[in-house]
C-alpha cells in the first residue's frame, strides 16, 4: 500500500510539474509572440515613414532646383502671413553672350491640386483614411496644346501639420494662417517651401511628416 501511495504522490508531483511547465511555455511563448508582433508593426510603420521622407525629399529637390534658376522678377513676392499654393515662373536655360542676359525657357507652374480620386468634399472618397488630400504637379507650358504635366508627389495633407483650415488663426505658430499642405512664402528673392505628407499604416495609424526648405532665386529678367 505504501508503494501505491508513493506512486500516486509521484504521479501528482509529475502532473503538477508538467502543468507548471506548460503554463510557463504558454507565458513565454505569448510574450515572444507579442514582441514579434510589436516589432512587425514598428517595422511596417517605419517603412511608411521612410517612404514619405523619400517622396518629400525628391519633390522638394525638384522644386528647389527649378526655382533656383527662375526669374525672381516674374514671381509674385508674397510674404507672411500670406502664402502661395501655386507658382508660375520661367527658368534661365542658357546665356546670351552678346546681350549678357539669360535665355528664358517655357512657362512653368508648380501647383497643389486635390487628388482626382478624392475631390474637395470633406469625404474620404478613395478609402485611404485621409480626407481631401492633394498632390503636387509640375506643369510645363500650362494651358498650351503642348502642355506637359508631371506629378511630383501624392499624399499631400489638405492643411499643413498643426493647422486648422478656415479659422483664420495661426494654429501651428509659423506666422501663417490657414496654410495648405503645400505652401510657399517669399522674402525678397528667397522662397521658403513647406510641405506636409500624410499616410496611414496597415493598422490605421496616421503617419505625418512636415518638411521645410528655402531657396534663393538667382536670376532676374531685365525690364
Amino acid at each position: 500500500m505504501r508503494h501505491i501511495a508513493a506512486r500516486k504522490r509521484l504521479r501528482g508531483v509529475t502532473l503538477l510539474e508538467l502543468t507548471i511547465s506548460i503554463s510557463l511555455l504558454a507565458l513565454f511563448g505569448g510574450a515572444a509572440f507579442l514582441a514579434t508582433e510589436t516589432a512587425g508593426k514598428s517595422f511596417r510603420t517605419e517603412v511608411v515613414s521612410s517612404s514619405l521622407n523619400a517622396e518629400a525629399h525628391k519633390a522638394l529637390g525638384i522644386i528647389t532646383h527649378q526655382l533656383r534658376a527662375a526669374d525672381a522678377g516674374e514671381i509674385g513676392e508674397v510674404g507672411a502671413p500670406f502664402f502661395e499654393t501655386a507658382i508660375a515662373f520661367r527658368r534661365a536655360v542658357g546665356f546670351d553672350d552678346a546681350t549678357e542676359t539669360p535665355l528664358w525657357g517655357d512657362p512653368e507652374r508648380i501647383e497643389l491640386e486635390y487628388d482626382p480620386g478624392d475631390p474637395n468634399d470633406g469625404l474620404d472618397n478613395d478609402g485611404d483614411g485621409l480626407v481631401d488630400e492633394g498632390r503636387l504637379v509640375h506643369v510645363i507650358n500650362p494651358g498650351d496644346p503642348a502642355e506637359r504635366r508631371f506629378v511630383l508627389c501624392n499624399q499631400v495633407s489638405e492643411s499643413l501639420a498643426g493647422e486648422t483650415l478656415g479659422n483664420l488663426i495661426d494654429d501651428n505658430g509659423n506666422g501663417l494662417e490657414d496654410e495648405r499642405g503645400f505652401c510657399v512664402v517669399f522674402d525678397g528673392t528667397r522662397a521658403t517651401i513647406r510641405l506636409t505628407l500624410a499616410r496611414r499604416d496597415k493598422w490605421g495609424h496616421l503617419i505625418e511628416h512636415t518638411f521645410e526648405k528655402s531657396v534663393a532665386l538667382r536670376n532676374r529678367q531685365a525690364p
